[in-house]
């Protein structure tokens, strides 16, 4: 029976985030009102607009939630979604990251592939530009390396650039990673991303608050972002331009008392512009992982199984490694000169990068790194 409830209660959960209007913030008042969703849903008009509070429309959206009778097609929908091995987590249920939970406007459902583990409460945001320069990239890179050699889980957004930068390099380390989607995850965008997304469930979780077959429209990234910045314990922005998602997402962090940590940059580069003005704002300087630590004011011991060895490779990444110099080439040669389908060349670089053979470089770039170097 206790099962029976624990079920209908996650269904019903999963309902109001069916609701057209509906928001994270309306959400969280009504499950810290009523506790139990079944309860909420035999509730009254009154009840339930005085508890969503004085906002517009408030009234009728409360009529919404209880002419909603669709819980068949959302049975449906959650039985689909375990059968893609996705785990779902309510703001009811004890595993949800209790990070997000004091939010003012919480993700109601995350949906994960991987592991959310207590150790990731110790977890730092690394942020930035989806073009940044190779002073950006080696600044996520350092940052990502330290963080992970002192058992700090990175959490990331999946992007091109900083993003990818700070993902692989914690993997690299041996490190925990937490990657936030703006889309359902039955998608991996950008598609690029496939086998580091497969890495990082592996030694992390990659989640998000939208259902299969949500696509990343615009307007889902900022959404994305107030989870990056509530799931760390603070954000560091490496290279970002003034107006720029990196920059929302420290913004948010510092509205949810988030510390947050900027890189410094040149005043001649626009892209360290938004580093700049958050140092000018009161971020804190950050120009060494000790900086952050002492911040916190925890003391941390180096873990000593951190590695960075290299990978074997199968016949076609070694195909791609030789084409790739010391001195870099661009991966539109790399995709000429292989005569293999960019989509397939995109991957095997992604590879190579995980594996520590090559490097990501600024205007699509890569170079080889380590022996034969």
């Amino acid at each position: 029976m206790a099962a029976d409830e624990a079920v209908n209660g996650l269904i019903r959960t999963l309902a109001l985030t069916y609701i057209s209007s509906i928001k994270p913030s309306d959400i969280k008042k009504l499950l810290d009102y009523f506790k139990d969703p079944v309860a909420l849903f035999a509730s009254d008009v009154k009840t339930i607009a005085s508890c969503i509070g004085s906002r517009q429309n408030s009234w009728a959206l409360a009529e919404s939630i209880l002419r909603f009778k669709d819980f068949d097609k959302v049975k449906k929908d959650l039985e689909q979604i375990q059968k893609l091995n996705i785990s779902v987590v309510t703001l009811l249920i004890d595993n949800y990251p209790k990070p997000l939970k004091y939010m003012p406007d919480p993700p109601p459902v995350l949906y994960i592939n991987g592991e959310i583990i207590q150790e990731d409460t110790l977890s730092v945001a690394i942020v930035g530009t989806r073009t940044p320069t190779s002073y950006g990239i080696s600044s996520a890179v350092g940052f990502a390396r330290e963080l992970a050699s002192y058992g700090i889980t990175v959490v990331s957004g999946l992007a091109r650039g900083i993003d990818a930068a700070a993902h692989i390099e914690t993997l690299r380390a041996g490190g925990r990673t937490i990657a936030v989607m703006a889309n359902g995850s039955d998608i991996t965008y950008p598609s690029e991303h496939r086998k580091l997304r497969e890495q990082i469930e592996k030694n992390g979780a990659v989640i998000t608050e939208f259902p299969p077959g949500t696509k990343p429209d615009k307007w889902r990234f900022p959404a994305r972002n107030r989870i990056i910045a509530g799931l760390s314990m603070g954000c560091l922005v490496v290279e970002a331009p003034v107006k720029s998602g990196a920059m929302i997402t420290a913004r948010l962090a510092a509205d949810y008392n988030r510390e947050v940590f900027s890189v410094p940059g040149s005043i001649a580069n626009p892209k360290s512009a938004g580093c700049n003005l958050l140092l000018k704002d009161g971020a804190r300087p950050a120009t060494c992982v000790e900086d952050i630590l002492e911040e916190f004011g925890i003391k941390l011991e180096k873990k000593k199984s951190i590695t960075t060895k290299k990978e074997t490779l199968n016949n076609e990444e070694q195909k791609i490694l030789e084409l790739i110099t010391g001195d870099g080439i661009l991966a539109e040669m790399v995709i000429q000169n292989s005569g293999l389908p960019s989509f397939k060349v995109s991957s095997l670089l992604t590879g190579l990068e995980l594996k520590g053979y090559i490097k990501k470089l600024p205007g699509n770039s890569y170079v080889r790194i380590g022996l034969g170097n």
